[in-house]
């Protein structure tokens, strides 16, 4: 999958906060060197002598070079962090799914033939089938929402198909009966378990939240998953 970042004037923009940031910083770790500036002073007894110019720490270039540097590393991170989410700008097709249920099964089962996809519209994998318990089909998401300064750099909040899973219409079925859980794209990770309990990454995240959509096996329909904004759904597909 790929990441939910764009390239333009705001990223030139963050590679010049780079180059800013480091200048200053070298710019303050110069001015540490010895002066190569003879000047002639004159003592108390009234000799003359020479010395070398003494250079002050320039802490404002130093404070000045970290903090954009800060801001650079920490966007980084944040970017190296979400590489499985797909950025949201709009309402896309996220995943294609035919169910088909499972005749003379001694519990309701469904082969449920999904294809994923990226934000171009293109297979992220070949098909992949699935026997599943149940006779309706779930897929779930997990979205990062980011604060909107971070868009202004590229960064857009971002969605990840998680899992697919059988569910039983019958609620007896549904509270005894074996459930089906296919983990996709390695299931839910680290990063958005974390975020979950570390406040600090609050700096950047500005939400976390998960979605799901479910809908009845029928062997004569094919569902596209749609994920927008902040939900996910399935409309049957009418276009390849």
């Amino acid at each position: 999958m790929n990441f939910p970042v764009s390239f333009g004037l705001p990223q030139v923009i963050l590679f010049l906060l780079f180059l800013v940031g480091v200048g200053l910083i070298i710019s303050s770790a110069m001015s540490l060197r010895p002066s190569r500036v003879v000047e002639t002073v004159i003592d108390r007894h009234g000799v003359e002598r020479k010395r070398r110019r003494r250079r002050r720490f320039r802490w404002h270039h130093g404070a000045g070079g970290m903090v954009f540097l800060l801001i650079g590393i920490g966007i980084l991170w944040l970017v190296s962090v979400t590489q499985a989410y797909i950025g949201l700008t709009r309402e896309i097709r996220a995943a294609r799914v035919h169910a088909t249920p499972i005749t003379n099964a001694k519990i309701p089962q469904m082969s449920v033939e999904i294809t994923l996809y990226d934000d171009h519209q293109r297979p992220i994998l070949p098909s992949n089938t699935y026997i599943v318990n149940g006779d309706q089909w779930m897929v779930q998401a997990e979205f990062i929402e980011v604060h909107p300064w971070l868009g202004v750099l590229g960064v857009h909040s971002g969605y990840k198909l998680v899992r697919l899973e059988g569910i039983f219409t019958d609620s007896d079925l549904e509270r005894h009966q074996e459930h089906t859980v296919v983990d996709l794209n390695g299931g839910i990770d680290d990063f958005f378990k974390s975020v979950k309990t570390e406040s600090w990454y609050s700096g950047f995240i500005k939400g976390i939240y998960g979605s799901a959509t479910f809908v009845p096996a029928d062997a004569t329909k094919t569902y596209d998953v749609l994920v927008s904004q902040d939900a996910i759904k399935a409309e049957i597909a009418t276009s390849p």
